[in-house]
C-alpha cells in the first residue's frame, strides 16, 4: 500500500487500479477494504468518478463466503 501511494504521488495511478482490481477478482470479503480504498482513489485521480458507485454497489450484493464454494 505505502508503494502503491507514491506511484499515486508521482503520477502513475495504474498501479493502484491494477492491484485493486487484482483483489477485486479474488473475491475475498476480508479484502473489500482495500479494494474499496485503492479503487477509489484510482478512480478518483483517473476521473472516472462513476465507477466508484459501481464499485460500491459490486461489493455491496457479492455472494458470501469463498468463491471456490459459490459454484457448489
Amino acid at each position: 500500500m505505502t508503494y502503491i501511494q507514491f506511484a499515486n504521488d508521482e503520477c502513475d495511478f495504474g498501479m493502484g487500479y491494477e492491484l485493486g482490481i487484482d483483489l477485486f477478482c479474488v473475491g475475498y470479503p476480508d479484502l473489500h477494504p482495500y479494494i474499496d480504498q485503492l479503487l477509489s482513489v484510482a478512480y478518483t485521480l483517473l476521473k472516472r468518478e462513476q465507477f466508484k458507485t459501481i464499485l460500491n454497489a459490486h461489493l455491496m450484493k457479492r455472494r458470501r463466503g469463498t468463491p471456490f464454494n459459490a459454484a457448489k
